[in-house]
């Protein structure tokens, strides 16, 4: 663990902050049974001027994606998964994959992939995987 970045984490959340992007954070890493770094920044009611502590309430939506990015993230610290893993090598019903020449062209005119899918790739979405009411193609 390289404490050098950790110790980076809180100067980053503030200058989020300090933009007026969000008015604050908690942010807790817990490493082998031990809390690494605790960062409550910003406020958690700007009109009363509250801060955020520890516990502070947030309300949340989807948490799949950042669950699944944590999750990830642990298989790739025990070395099971790396970011340019393919994801044919668990799901080999996605080899072979075709793409569009042009992304505003007709569904008809397709070419192989240039290579598989990559873990990298699902996490950054930028898999050409897409919803049917985002994409034209």
């Amino acid at each position: 663990m390289d404490m050098n970045l950790i110790n980076r984490i809180p100067g980053a959340l503030q200058g989020v902050i300090d933009a007026g992007d969000l008015s604050g954070f908690v942010t807790l890493i817990w490493r082998k049974g031990e809390i690494v770094q605790l960062n409550t920044l910003g406020r958690r009611d700007i009109a009363g001027d509250k801060p955020m502590t520890r516990d502070t309430m947030f309300r949340i939506a989807s948490m799949t994606k950042p669950l699944t990015s944590v999750l990830a993230l642990m298989l790739m610290e025990e070395g099971r998964l790396k970011l340019d893993d393919p994801i044919t090598k668990w799901a080999p019903e996605f080899s072979g994959m075709k793409v569009l020449k042009s992304a505003s062209g007709p569904l008809d005119e397709v070419v192989d992939a240039p290579r598989d899918i990559t873990v990298e790739d699902l996490l950054t979405h930028r898999s050409g995987l897409a919803y049917g009411f985002t994409s034209v193609g």
